[in-house]
Formats: C-alpha cells, structure tokens, sequence
C-alpha cells in the first residue's frame, strides 16, 4: 500500500513545478524500496502483479507517457542521449528475439526486459529545473545516510535491519556477522560527500561522511574498498591534485589505515589480495564439471562461473552474438542447460540463470556480445558526457560513479540493476541541464555582439 500511495504522490508533484523534485525523490524510494528500510511487504502488491519495489517506479513513467506523452518525444532529448537511442533498439531486438527465436514464454521475457528500461525515467528528469537538483541529491544523501546508520548497527545486534541481501551466516573471528544489504547508494553519497560539500551544504557534514565509510569498513568489502581507492585518485588525476607529495602522503596514510583494519580484521583484507593475485589455472570443459562450487574461493567461484556461460556460449553463433535469451530461472528452457558453477537451492539443484556475484555471466546469457557492447555503449555515452563536463561536481561524481561500477562488475551486478540505472541518467539530467545553459548563454553572449 505504501508504494501505491508513493506512485500517486510522485505523479501528483510532478505537475507541481515548485514540488517536482518530491516527485523524482519519491521515485529513488520506489526503485530502492523506500531506501531499504521500509518492509517490503508494504511497498509491493501481489495482488494487482507488482512484486517488486521497482515496478512502481515503471508504473509511474507509463502513467506519464499516458498523460503526457509529449515528455518521452521530444527530437531534441533523443538527438543529444544516441547511446539511449541503441540502446533501446538493442532492447527491443533481443526482446523479440527470446520471444520468437529462442521460444522463451513471453510473460518471463517481459520481466527480465523490465529491469532494463529504467532508463526512460531520464526524461521526466530532464524536466527538473536546475536549481532543484541539489534538493534532491541533499535528501538522497540523507536518507542513504540513514540507511547507513541501521546497517552500521547489524553486526552488533546480530539481526538484519535493511531490506536486501541476507547476512552470511558465518561469524569472523573478530565475532561480527558480514552483511551484505549495504545501502544501494553508499558509494556515490561517498563521492557527493567527499567532492561536493559547497553545494550540498549539508548539516553535520563528517559525521555523514564517516558514517558512510564505516559502512564500507564494516562489510569487509575488500573489492569495494579497493575500487573506492582506485575511483579516489582518478579524482585526484582528473582534478590535477595529485603532485608527488600529496600522492607520497595519501599512500603513507592509506596504507597505515588499511594496516589497521585488517588487523583488526585478523588479515582479511590481505589474505583477500593474495587470493586476487594468484595466477589463473588452465580452464577446461572436464575441469568445470569436475569441481564443486564449495570447494573454491569467491574470486575463482566468480571467475569460473562467467567462463563456464561464455564456453558454452562461444558453441553457437546465435548465443555467442545475441545470448541465450531473457531467461529467469523459472523458464522451462533453464531445464536445457546443465551449469556446474552456481549456488545451490536448499534442494541442491544449481542456479543456471541468476546470481548476484558477477555481472558479465549476466551479460552472456541475457545480452551476448552485442547486447553487451550496447550496454558498455551506454555507459561510455554517459562517462564522454560527465567527463567532459568534469568542471561541475555532479558530473564529476557521475564520472567516477560509472568507474566504480565498471569496477564493481567483477564481483556483482549493480552496474545492471534498477536503482543503479535511475541515478545515474538523474545525474544525465543534471548534464543536460548544465550544457543548456551554457548554449544559453553563448547565445545570447552572440547576440549582443551583433
């Protein structure tokens, strides 16, 4: 009931000029599911089909393009945004492809092909005046924030407080319990609140901060907390602040902090990156099927199981181009392929289709290889579109945000999901409005001088 209510206030505030940036809030609670802290079982319907959170967020775009449709059609927006032009195409190709090729039930291809159309919230975005962007930005901050806070109190009080991943059910030997339902927008409020603080201007602004962090700490994320050093000084090189001083003095103080943490962590950090660093074994069809997913590290279990999809693919010219299809693991044509590589049901039978450990397996089943270059195509689009644009905080953390994900896609899936895709084309929005504004001004600077 909560998410119905949400959707009708967000389509109410959209007409409301003043309120508009309510409604594209109340969108980010949709897709996030009221930012993980409102129970799930409040934010969906069963009854009327919605099973995800996320859903509302779609429901409320076609009720736009039911009242206004002028808003999704206009030359101008698809002129400037031509990766969302083939990407859309690609879509819609590989959409009837599954239907009518592969033989995929339709009903299953039109949920996996909802995942991907968050993307066509960008033009509703476009619609926020330029000014309202940092109201929203400053709530999202906010409510991630708060977010972070009960994610922060998971491990001391043994029991999940976010909606989202399950704990690991195994104790450190610091006696924590790993969580991994991390708030779903952590790593850009870290960017906002490291690169951004004049514009936000945001009331306790290190206590969000270090809350933040301490998220990425607290999870043992030793991937995460990688890529967030790695996406530091790319900022630090794009900025030009990065001189042989300042880089021996954050090496020095990086490296004494991440000393601490894993020792506190009784060296789990860098029994992670030994296990990173050790050469490949040769891969072969008998040496998949041979070995059990329990008998491996998470990086070889990752590894492995995009490599058994992409073999398998690489067998036919239509799986290895356009992937096998919009499969769920409850299409009957799941029953057809035979993966070793997976986590096992409570049954034992193993997951051919879905995981949440990397995002390419998911690239070569759904997309293939031109699906997948139409997806780095849109992503490529919009890092051209920030990086140049790098002289405006949003875009810059738009830019490193789209690094990180990159990063990310090794060992998980947001770079795909649906929160992921709605804030990063907000942040195109911001783009938009920005390169607007300067043809303005240039405009009118020509005119006065003739």
């Amino acid at each position: 009931m909560i998410g119905l209510i949400s959707t009708l206030l967000a389509i109410y505030f959209y007409w409301e000029s003043s309120k508009r940036y309510l409604s594209f809030l109340l969108v980010f609670c949709l897709v996030t599911g009221g930012f993980q802290i409102i129970p799930e079982n409040y934010m969906v319907l069963p009854a009327l089909g919605i099973s995800k959170t996320y859903d509302w967020a779609l429901i409320y775009a076609i009720s736009l393009i039911i009242i206004a449709p002028q808003i999704y059609i206009t030359k101008k927006y698809w002129e400037r945004n031509k990766e969302v032009v083939v990407f859309t195409f690609i879509l819609v190709f590989l959409a009837l492809y599954s239907i009518h090729y592969v033989g995929v039930e339709r009903q299953v291809t039109i949920r996996v092909l909802r995942n991907y159309l968050f993307f066509i919230l960008l033009f509703p975005f476009l619609q926020l005046p330029k000014t309202d962007f940092s109201k929203v930005i400053r709530l999202l901050v906010y409510f991630t924030t708060l977010a972070s806070v009960l994610y922060c109190l998971q491990p001391f009080l043994g029991r999940t407080l976010l909606n989202g991943a399950p704990v690991e059910g195994t104790v450190e030997a610091v006696g924590l319990l790993r969580f991994y339902n991390l708030p779903f927008f952590v790593v850009p409020s870290i960017f906002l609140l490291l690169l951004c603080k004049s514009q936000l201007n945001l009331r306790f602004h290190n206590i969000l901060l270090g809350v933040n962090i301490l998220v990425i700490i607290l999870s043992q994320h030793r991937n995460l907390l990688l890529t967030l050093v790695c996406c530091y000084f790319i900022y630090l090189l794009i900025s030009n602040k990065l001189r042989l001083k300042s880089f021996a003095l954050y090496g020095l103080s990086l490296f004494s902090l991440s000393f601490g943490i894993d020792v506190y962590f009784d060296n789990r950090f860098s029994e992670g990156l030994l296990e990173l660093l050790e050469p490949p074994k040769d891969i072969t069809p008998s040496y998949l099927y041979s070995i059990s997913s329990s008998d491996i590290s998470t990086t070889e279990f990752r590894r492995l199981h995009f490599l058994e999809r992409f073999y398998y693919a690489l067998e036919s010219t239509d799986k290895s181009l356009f992937g096998f299809g919009f499969l769920t693991e409850d299409s009957w044509l799941v029953h057809e392929l035979s993966f070793n590589i997976g986590v096992a049901s409570e049954y034992g039978e193993i997951a051919q289709v879905s995981t949440s450990d990397i995002s390419w397996s998911i690239f070569v089943v759904h997309f293939g290889i031109i699906g997948t270059l139409a997806v780095f195509l849109f992503y490529l689009g919009f890092a051209t579109k920030f990086y140049l644009m790098r002289k405006y905080e949003y875009c810059k953390v738009g830019f490193l945000y789209i690094i990180a994900l990159v990063l990310t896609s090794f060992y998980g899936i947001d770079i795909i999901l649906p929160h992921t895709i709605s804030l990063l084309v907000f942040i195109v929005s911001y783009w938009y409005s920005c390169k607007y504004s300067e043809e303005s001004k240039d405009i009118c600077v020509y005119q006065e001088a003739n």
